[in-house]
């Protein structure tokens, strides 16, 4: 019989970069382990509970050089020259190895490298889905981490922001300029930032309805003109692809298997971000 391990990880699942990272963190671990499991524990911390053959070190060992080495990654063009999607490629210490396609920034691409955009691409400007990533994987390539906790615990000053971490987003009202805008670094987590990556693309992925705006994202909801991010927590142990759905908590599925959260996208000029989200029930309300 084959040994299991139990990786716990204690995040804030009201912030949606924390809940996306740990959606990409059992992608990832599928891949390598089709038989893994994930759920989430409730009460005053939440927690997300990795069930899988792979230890956390293991585990580890396949994330870390994929997220700290930008020769792991490709950039695929048309062409326009216009970026249709970035590889990801992660290897196991059995040789398997994995690529992930990731382009969940867009809805739609022409031929043309005309782009619409999903609810997913909240940066705008000098901002660019390669630029963001390749920033993050050098900033990540600077810190030391010998766990998966650890890797939801670094923080660094990065030059571009995807929108999934409120905690890195400052409004240009505020300060009375666009830090976008003019390149200046702010502080967040790069390795959950580009682990949310592969949480947006699999378990909220684009192109989903025939509609030309945000809600054609799963996950994204317009009410009162305002678009709001809603999520669960699955509280039992699942694979991955009944995970993929209850995160989107179907109406079904009875509320004392999921806890229902929400997040509203703040706009602000050309920038968007996600907030810190709110406990709601079924219909979307506090």
């Amino acid at each position: 019989m084959n040994d299991r391990h139990e990786i716990k990880l204690e995040v804030n699942a009201l912030n949606p970069v924390e809940y996306l990272a740990c959606c990409g963190i059992f992608e990832i671990a599928s891949r390598f382990d089709e038989t893994a499991l994930a759920h989430w524990q409730g009460g005053d911390a939440t927690a997300f509970v990795l069930d899988s053959a792979l230890s956390d070190k293991e585990l580890l060992e396949i994330i870390l050089p994929t997220l700290t080495d930008w020769s792991k990654w490709k950039i695929v063009t048309n062409d326009s020259k216009e970026v249709i999607h970035l590889e990801a490629i992660f290897s196991g210490a059995n040789g398997q190895s994995e690529k992930f396609i990731l382009d969940w920034w867009y809805e739609s691409l022409t031929r043309e490298g005309e782009i619409n955009k999903s609810g997913w691409k909240m940066y705008a400007g000098q901002q660019k889905a390669e630029k963001i990533t390749l920033d993050m994987v050098q900033k990540c390539r600077t810190l030391s981490c010998e766990s998966l906790s650890e890797i939801l615990r670094q923080t660094s000053k990065v030059s571009g922001s995807f929108g999934f971490d409120p905690t890195a987003s400052r409004n240009a009202l505020d300060v009375g300029y666009s830090p976008n805008d003019l390149n200046l670094p702010v502080i967040t987590n790069p390795f959950a930032q580009l682990l949310a990556m592969f949480g947006a693309q699999n378990f909220f992925a684009t192109r989903t309805k025939q509609a030309n705006e945000i809600v054609s994202s799963r996950g994204w909801t317009r009410e009162s003109r305002r678009y709001f991010f809603d999520y669960s927590l699955w509280l039992m142990p699942v694979p991955i692809a009944l995970a993929r759905s209850l995160a989107n908590a179907p109406a079904q599925v009875p509320e004392s298997r999921t806890m229902r959260f929400r997040s509203l996208r703040a706009t602000r000029d050309k920038y968007s971000n996600l907030t810190l989200s709110f406990p709601t029930d079924s219909r979307g309300e506090r």
